[in-house]
């Protein structure tokens, strides 16, 4: 090869590197602003739920694509709030991935890089809890509640934790905590708080109504919350009404055998 196709062919590559190059740091920014998008939505408002087997194919481009970004940024001089978030925003997908190992190993690494990052300790009593490990799970959201006693999320989590360790009123008294605080609750709060409720019994029947009536007062006259209302009370629905439709209505976070 002739020096001049030899410089040529040089170039090509190094132009092809930096092309690469550029295309990976263009991602890697447009991922950032997802990412901070995606922590103040997950952070602010209420717990999520894991994603269904049918999201499962997003959820793999898109740890994909946060392990592309990582990459870039692992290159660059260290910025340990900026690899923080990216290690945390992974193990989030994983954790809706229900990859509990490797989730927990990002929120590793995450502390490594920003040890006072607490969002990640909130984020790790979720996997815990998904992940059924319910005594870690409420060591790890109580230290958090400690330093954010009206953090309605991490409330809402704590609060399942008791449900499903049998202690029903606990998480109740819980769940009311959560609701006073949340700048918008939704429907479903009122219901699954209602739900745990009614299974202890007919003596917390009104307690759970007006849980409800509380909800609607909060939200307005939304149906899941008036069906639930109905459904307590004993009233019957008339036949041609939107309540007989259905409203999307989940059940109550755990099974509970008594109160505590």
């Amino acid at each position: 090869m002739s020096p001049s196709k030899t410089q040529a062919c040089v170039k090509d590559v190094v132009y092809d590197n930096l092309a690469q190059r550029a295309r990976h740091e263009r991602r890697a920014v447009a991922l950032r602003t997802r990412v901070t998008l995606a922590a103040a939505l997950a952070f602010c408002g209420v717990a999520v739920q894991s994603a269904p087997a049918s999201a499962h194919g997003d959820l793999h481009a898109q740890i994909v694509e946060v392990t592309a970004a990582l990459a870039v940024e692992l290159r660059k001089p260290v910025d340990g709030h900026e690899r923080a978030n990216l290690y945390l925003a992974r193990g989030e997908l994983y954790r809706q991935h229900r990859k509990w190992k490797k989730a927990a190993a990002d929120y590793d690494a995450a502390k490594r890089y920003e040890p006072d990052f607490d969002a990640v300790d909130l984020a790790r009593g979720k996997m815990l809890l998904e992940s059924g490990q319910l005594s870690q799970a409420r060591r790890v959201l109580e230290a958090y509640l400690t330093d954010h006693v009206d953090h309605p999320e991490a409330l809402l989590l704590a609060a399942e934790v008791l449900v499903k360790q049998g202690r029903p009123l606990a998480g109740v008294a819980l769940f009311d905590r959560a609701i006073a605080r949340h700048p918008q609750p939704e429907p479903d709060h009122f219901i699954a708080r209602a739900e745990i409720l009614e299974r202890l019994g007919p003596r917390h029947r009104a307690r759970a109504i007006a849980g409800l009536e509380e909800g609607m007062a909060r939200l307005g006259r939304i149906i899941s919350l008036q069906e639930r209302k109905r459904a307590l009370s004993g009233e019957s629905v008339p036949t041609d009404s939107p309540l007989q439709r259905g409203s999307g209505v989940r059940a109550a976070p755990a099974r509970t055998a008594g109160p505590s």
